[in-house]
C-alpha cells in the first residue's frame, strides 16, 4: 500500500503498512525471525499469564497439582469400585501420569484458545506477530506442568516402579506434544475471535477427549471397548475377538491424536523405547496441527484487531 513520505514524517523513513486482508500468508521466514527476536516478550507474556492465574505463587502451584490430583483420586476409586477392586498394582501411577499429561495439554490448548481475545488491548496498541499470544500460553502451561511431574514421580515410586533411563527422554517427548497443543491453540484462538462461545464449549469437548484417551482406561481396555462396539457384544479379552476386528479397532483408536502421545509416555516411564509407529504418528499430528492451525491463524491475524 503506497504511502506518501510527507504523511509519515519525511523522506528517507521506511514504513511498512499492512492491510487488513485475509487469505494470504505472510513471509514465514520473516515472521519466525520476528517471533525469535521477541522471545523475551514471549517469556514476559508467559509470566504475566501465570501471575494472572496466580500460578506463580505457592498456593497457585499447589492448586495446579491438587486439581488433577483430586480428580484422579475420584476416578481411581470409581474405577476400583467398577472393577471390584481388581486393578494392577501400578494402576494409580498409570492414571496419575496420564491425567497430569492430559492436564498439560488441556491447559495449553484451553488458555491458548482465549489468548487473542484476552489480549485485545495489546492488539490495538502494539504491532507484533499475533502468534506470540497462544505461544506464550503454551510456555506457561509447560511451566505449570513441572510441579505435577514431580508429584507423579512420587506415585511412580509408590507403585513399586523404578526410575528408568528412558525417562531422560521425556523432555524430547514434550516437544511434539507442545507443538501439537500450540497448533490447536492457533486454530481454536482463531475460531474464538469469530465465535466467542467457543471457549464455553471447549471444556466439554476436552473432557470427552479425556474419556476417549488411554488415561482412565488402559490402551488394551480402550481397544476392547471399540471391539465390543464393532461386534455388538461384550468382549472380555482380545483373544476372544477376531484378529481382523482387533486390527480395525486399533486403527479406530489411533484416530484420537492423544493415543500416540500417551503411548510414548507410558513406554518411556515403563523403561521401554516407544515404537516407531507411535513416534511417527506423534510427529505427524504435530506437523498437521501446526500446518492447519498456523494457516488459519496467519491468514486472518491482520483483522484480529478489528474483531476483538
Amino acid at each position: 500500500m503506497p504511502v506518501s513520505p510527507a504523511t509519515i514524517g519525511g523522506a528517507g523513513r521506511e514504513v511498512t503498512v499492512f492491510d487488513a486482508q485475509t487469505g494470504r500468508l505472510p513471509p514465514l521466514d520473516a515472521y519466525i525471525r520476528d517471533i525469535w527476536s521477541r522471545r523475551r516478550f514471549v517469556m514476559h507474556l508467559a509470566r504475566s499469564n501465570l501471575k494472572a492465574e496466580h500460578t506463580d505463587t505457592v498456593f497457585g502451584q499447589l492448586w495446579q497439582v491438587l486439581n488433577p490430583l483430586l480428580l484422579g483420586m475420584v476416578y481411581f476409586f470409581v474405577v476400583m469400585v467398577l472393577r471390584g477392586g481388581n486393578a494392577p498394582p501400578d494402576y494409580l501411577s498409570y492414571l496419575m501420569g496420564g491425567l497430569f499429561l492430559y492436564y498439560y495439554f488441556r491447559n495449553a490448548m484451553g488458555t491458548g484458545a482465549n489468548s487473542v481475545v484476552a489480549g485485545g488491548t495489546l492488539l490495538l496498541n502494539s504491532a507484533f506477530p499475533r502468534a506470540i499470544l497462544p505461544l506464550s500460553t503454551t510456555f506457561a502451561a509447560t511451566y505449570n506442568y513441572i510441579p505435577t511431574f514431580i508429584v507423579y514421580l512420587g506415585f511412580h515410586l509408590a507403585g513399586g516402579r523404578d526410575l528408568q533411563p528412558t525417562m531422560l527422554l521425556l523432555p524430547l517427548f514434550l516437544i511434539p506434544l507442545s507443538a501439537f497443543a500450540f497448533g490447536l491453540s492457533l486454530l481454536s484462538a482463531t475460531v474464538t475471535v469469530y465465535f466467542r462461545d467457543t471457549t464455553s464449549f471447549l471444556p466439554y469437548t476436552l473432557r470427552i477427549w479425556l474419556y476417549l484417551s488411554p488415561v482412565i482406561l488402559t490402551y488394551d481396555e480402550l481397544v476392547l471397548l471399540v471391539v465390543s462396539l464393532l461386534t455388538g457384544s461384550r468382549v472380555r479379552t482380545i483373544e476372544d475377538a477376531p484378529a481382523a476386528t482387533v486390527a480395525l479397532a486399533e486403527k479406530v483408536v489411533y484416530i484420537n491424536p492423544l493415543v500416540s502421545y500417551l503411548q510414548i509416555w507410558h513406554a518411556l516411564v515403563d523403561g521401554r523405547l516407544p515404537g516407531l509407529f507411535d513416534i511417527g504418528m506423534a510427529i505427524a499430528w504435530a506437523v498437521a496441527a501446526l500446518a492447519i492451525g498456523g494457516w488459519f491463524f496467519l491468514t486472518r491475524e491482520r483483522e484480529f484487531a478489528f474483531r476483538v
